[in-house]
Protein backbone atom coordinates (compact mmCIF):
# COMPACT_ATOMS: atom_id res chain seq x y z
CA UNK A 1 0.00 0.00 0.00
CA UNK A 2 2.89 2.33 0.77
CA UNK A 3 4.37 1.84 -2.69
CA UNK A 4 1.01 2.52 -4.31
CA UNK A 5 0.66 5.68 -2.23
CA UNK A 6 4.12 6.89 -3.25
CA UNK A 7 3.40 6.18 -6.91
CA UNK A 8 0.05 7.99 -7.11
CA UNK A 9 1.30 10.84 -4.91
CA UNK A 10 4.26 11.36 -7.26
CA UNK A 11 1.97 11.36 -10.29
CA UNK A 12 -0.48 13.76 -8.63
CA UNK A 13 2.38 16.10 -7.76
CA UNK A 14 3.86 15.89 -11.27
CA UNK A 15 0.51 16.37 -12.99
CA UNK A 16 -0.52 19.29 -10.78
CA UNK A 17 0.98 21.76 -13.24
CA UNK A 18 -1.46 20.56 -15.91
CA UNK A 19 -4.34 22.00 -13.93
CA UNK A 20 -5.36 25.30 -15.39
CA UNK A 21 -2.58 25.56 -17.95
CA UNK A 22 -4.18 24.59 -21.27
CA UNK A 23 -7.47 23.22 -20.00
CA UNK A 24 -6.57 19.73 -21.16
CA UNK A 25 -9.49 18.04 -19.46
CA UNK A 26 -8.09 14.53 -19.91
CA UNK A 27 -4.86 15.47 -18.13
CA UNK A 28 -6.75 17.25 -15.39
CA UNK A 29 -8.99 14.21 -14.91
CA UNK A 30 -5.87 12.04 -14.52
CA UNK A 31 -4.48 14.44 -11.94
CA UNK A 32 -7.64 14.44 -9.83
CA UNK A 33 -7.96 10.63 -9.97
CA UNK A 34 -4.36 10.33 -8.77
CA UNK A 35 -4.97 12.89 -6.02
CA UNK A 36 -8.06 10.95 -4.89
CA UNK A 37 -6.07 7.72 -4.82
CA UNK A 38 -3.27 9.40 -2.87
CA UNK A 39 -5.74 10.70 -0.30
CA UNK A 40 -7.24 7.23 0.01
CA UNK A 41 -3.89 5.53 0.47
CA UNK A 42 -2.13 8.12 2.64
CA UNK A 43 -0.57 6.68 5.78
CA UNK A 44 -2.06 7.92 9.03
CA UNK A 45 1.05 9.96 9.83
CA UNK A 46 0.59 11.82 6.52
CA UNK A 47 -3.03 12.86 6.97
CA UNK A 48 -2.25 16.32 8.36
CA UNK A 49 -4.43 18.48 10.54
CA UNK A 50 -6.54 20.04 7.79
CA UNK A 51 -9.24 17.42 7.42
CA UNK A 52 -9.76 13.76 6.85
CA UNK A 53 -8.65 11.77 3.86
CA UNK A 54 -12.08 10.37 3.01
CA UNK A 55 -13.34 13.91 2.46
CA UNK A 56 -10.22 14.81 0.44
CA UNK A 57 -10.63 11.72 -1.74
CA UNK A 58 -14.31 12.47 -2.34
CA UNK A 59 -13.56 16.06 -3.37
CA UNK A 60 -10.78 14.99 -5.74
CA UNK A 61 -13.03 12.31 -7.26
CA UNK A 62 -15.74 14.91 -7.74
CA UNK A 63 -13.28 17.20 -9.54
CA UNK A 64 -12.21 14.29 -11.76
CA UNK A 65 -15.84 13.61 -12.66
CA UNK A 66 -16.41 17.29 -13.48
CA UNK A 67 -13.38 17.31 -15.80
CA UNK A 68 -14.56 14.09 -17.44
CA UNK A 69 -18.00 15.59 -18.02
CA UNK A 70 -16.46 18.67 -19.66
CA UNK A 71 -14.12 16.50 -21.75
CA UNK A 72 -17.02 14.41 -23.04
CA UNK A 73 -19.34 17.41 -23.42
CA UNK A 74 -21.85 15.81 -21.08
CA UNK A 75 -24.53 18.08 -19.76
CA UNK A 76 -26.16 15.50 -17.56
CA UNK A 77 -27.68 16.44 -14.26
CA UNK A 78 -25.87 13.64 -12.42
CA UNK A 79 -25.42 14.92 -8.90
CA UNK A 80 -22.06 13.48 -7.86
CA UNK A 81 -22.32 14.79 -4.32
CA UNK A 82 -25.61 12.98 -3.78
CA UNK A 83 -24.18 9.78 -5.28
CA UNK A 84 -21.21 9.97 -2.93
CA UNK A 85 -23.44 10.49 0.11
CA UNK A 86 -25.53 7.48 -0.93
CA UNK A 87 -22.41 5.33 -1.32
CA UNK A 88 -21.12 6.42 2.08
CA UNK A 89 -24.46 5.74 3.72
CA UNK A 90 -24.62 2.28 2.13
CA UNK A 91 -21.07 1.56 3.26
CA UNK A 92 -21.87 2.64 6.81
CA UNK A 93 -24.89 0.36 6.81
CA UNK A 94 -27.59 2.99 6.81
Amino acid sequence: MEESYKSVKAFATQSYTACGSDADWAEQTEHFVAAAAAASLAPEDQTGAKGNNAWKAAMQARMAKNCEMILNDEGGVANEAEKQYQMAQKYLGG
